[in-house]
């Protein structure tokens, strides 16, 4: 099973990027998959994804398509 986790969890370590782990998922199929959704990261091989929120044109909403998007790709 891929398991994702936040490596920055701290809010002055964050600002507005995430972090994260994936472990059991090659990180370049899923940029790609993301890609596709319209969903652009930042990937640090072989295991780490960052992706970063704009605060004055993101919203919680926003978070949550992200969510959903990276569930549905993992």
């Amino acid at each position: 099973k891929n398991k994702v986790k936040i490596i920055n969890n701290k809010k002055e370590e964050r600002d507005n990027m995430l972090s994260m782990v994936v472990e059991n998922k090659n990180i370049k199929a899923l940029e790609t998959k993301l890609r596709e959704f319209g969903v652009v990261l930042d990937s640090r091989y072989p295991n780490i994804i960052r992706f970063s929120f704009c605060p004055l044109y993101n919203d919680v909403s926003d978070v949550k398509l992200f969510v959903q998007k990276l569930e549905a790709c993992i």
